[in-house]
């Protein structure tokens, strides 16, 4: 936890010393309308922003997340698997694990990632997705729950959006279940292994080929599967993007 949630301040300095590595890639012609952050722990220099630039700290968003949670008494905890952060990004997932439902011998629980950066005015991004309990590998559900942005402004009222994120993710939980219940009846798509060559190349077509999947759910399983257990954490999120496009999901 410590590793996701380490402090970070504003200040305001001279700019002008500061040698190009520090400057992150960013153009300064003046400390008149830039701000610094600073990782106070270690008193490393982590992004030059402008003054407009509203700090929302990892600990921020993960403080706010685990409140709403806690005031509607939903169970939850933060998931290793896909949580990682350094300097300047951090994804955390937090699972939870009483918000599922049961298709065939797989237990599926909401997931909900978390990205927050402090060297870009990306914002915060959270990804909705779920976990299966029996195997451990994660999905997005990008193509039902879509992405929420949360914009790093001093207007944001942080605690509505994410009372909203949550809000939209509950009440469109029971549309994941019913597609993914769907999944399970429908048969492999004539196209499918054309579509993972086309995307993925001619190893992972065989290697799902393999498994010998005869539903649409059974294909996704496996390939999720694949993302979750043999990329690294950095690499995992565009991949489950691309499956959840695939399957519709």
């Amino acid at each position: 936890m410590s590793d996701l949630m380490f402090p970070v301040e504003e200040r305001t300095m001279d700019l002008k010393p500061l040698p190009a590595q520090q400057v992150l890639g960013e153009r300064v012609d003046s400390d008149l309308d830039h701000k610094v952050l600073i990782r106070t722990d270690t008193s490393e220099i982590i992004a030059i922003v402008p003054l407009s630039y509203h700090l929302i700290t990892n600990e921020d968003i993960i403080g706010q997340f685990y409140a709403e949670l806690r005031d509607r008494e939903i169970p939850a905890f933060i998931d290793d698997t896909n949580s990682f952060a350094d300097n300047h990004r951090m994804t955390v997932q937090t699972t939870l694990p009483e918000v599922n439902f049961q298709v065939d011998d797989s237990q599926i629980g909401l997931s909900i990632f978390v990205s927050n950066t402090y060297v870009d005015d990306a914002g915060i991004r959270v990804v909705f997705g779920a976990v299966e309990f029996k195997s451990g590998y994660t999905m997005y559900l990008s193509s039902t729950l879509h992405e929420v942005t949360i914009p790093h402004r001093k207007d944001v009222n942080l605690s509505r959006e994410v009372e909203d994120a949550v809000s939209y993710a509950l009440a469109l939980w029971p549309s994941v279940e019913e597609k993914i219940h769907k999944l399970g009846k429908t048969p492999l798509a004539p196209d499918f292994y054309e579509h993972i060559e086309g995307i993925f190349g001619e190893t992972w077509e065989a290697r799902i080929a393999k498994k010998r999947p005869a539903t649409m759910w059974q294909a996704h399983s496996i390939l999720s599967s694949f993302v979750s257990l043999e990329f690294k954490k950095e690499e995992r999120g565009r991949l489950h993007a691309i499956v959840s496009t695939l399957f519709d999901l």
